[in-house]
């Protein structure tokens, strides 16, 4: 078998996640997480013409895709020392079903296709009889820096509770972005890689199935991107929603449920969380005061970036830069 020299050389980036309901600190920040890197545990895909594997440290998680080629069938042992969260995002011929103990044969779970959680030092493996193509998405998390990181925000064990192909459309698409991140499909700042990675954690939080309407409501993959960049570009700017759903070809009250059904949070508040994380990085450079920080960022005023700042993050801006230093 011959793999790539992605998997020698694969890039390493450490972003953080983007503040908000499920915010995570950054490296470097007082209290940061525990362990936010931990050395990815490459997959094996026996009987493969080739493998093509690249991986990614993001905060307190790393995220593998592997791309195999195949003509048949193809094994793989997938057991690792630490939880990971595995879904086939694109396969042709197949299907590469997993097969696992007791604690994830237990979970809700479809024939084909899905999210996987296995807990560590579970045992799990993949399989596919007639193979021609595989895009697998491990994401391999350190529970304990998630713990540390998210606090009562978000309900880890739910998150993580075991389960094997389970069916959830919404959290599917969610890792075919991740994907896209991470073999360089697609190149995008780290407001929107952690947007995705926190949506797909509240989405695996939300339930371990949702019913398949629900992802019919979403946006696509091109409208999620497209819709953060613009904002991420314009955050100095003022920004409505006519701009957002035209942008993408929507009316303002589709784009609203869409954008919130993909992505966990409505427009307005990501774009207040987008704006706080700008507003945070202003104040640990040091260069500008708090009203050229505010309508650097889009608020009106010092006044209304403080009250906003304070009311997002529990702390006024001051005190937080304060609790930095």
């Amino acid at each position: 078998m011959q793999l790539s020299a992605n998997l020698q050389n694969a890039r390493t980036r450490m972003p953080g996640f983007v503040a908000g309901q499920l915010a995570l600190r950054h490296p470097g920040e007082a209290h940061a997480p525990r362990g936010a890197w931990r050395g990815p545990a490459l997959p094996d895909y026996a009987g493969a013409r080739s493998v093509t594997i690249e991986h990614e440290a993001w905060n307190q998680a790393t995220v593998i895709v592997a791309q195999v080629r195949a003509a048949g069938e193809v094994r793989a042992a997938l057991t690792a020392d630490c939880a990971r969260i595995l879904v086939a995002v694109e396969e042709v011929g197949g299907p590469f079903a997993l097969r696992g103990e007791a604690v994830l044969r237990r979970a809700p779970a479809a024939t084909t296709g899905g999210v996987s959680v296995v807990p560590a030092g579970v045992e799990v493996s993949g399989a596919a009889s007639k193979l021609s193509f595989l895009r697998h998405l491990i994401v391999q998390l350190d529970e304990a820096g998630l713990e540390d990181a998210l606090g009562d925000a978000l309900d880890i064990g739910r998150a993580l509770a075991p389960r094997l192909m389970s069916a959830d459309p919404r959290a599917v698409s969610l890792a075919r972005m991740i994907a896209d991140e991470c073999n360089g499909t697609a190149a995008h700042d780290r407001l929107f890689r952690d947007s995705i990675m926190l949506a797909f954690l509240s989405a695996l939080a939300g339930g371990t199935e949702h019913a398949p309407g629900r992802a019919r409501g979403g946006l696509a993959a091109w409208q999620v991107r497209r819709t953060i960049d613009f904002i991420v570009e314009n955050l100095g700017s003022d920004i409505d929603l006519a701009q957002l759903a035209g942008g993408v070809g929507l009316s303002k009250s589709h784009f609203c449920r869409g954008f919130k059904e993909t992505t966990g949070l409505p427009p307005h508040k990501w774009l207040i969380n987008a704006r706080v994380e700008r507003a945070k990085e202003h104040l640990l450079a040091g260069k500008l005061s708090l009203s050229e920080i505010a309508l650097e960022v889009g608020f009106s005023d010092q006044s209304h970036f403080t009250r906003t700042f304070s009311k997002n993050e529990n702390i006024s801006p001051r005190a937080w830069l304060r609790s930095r230093l």
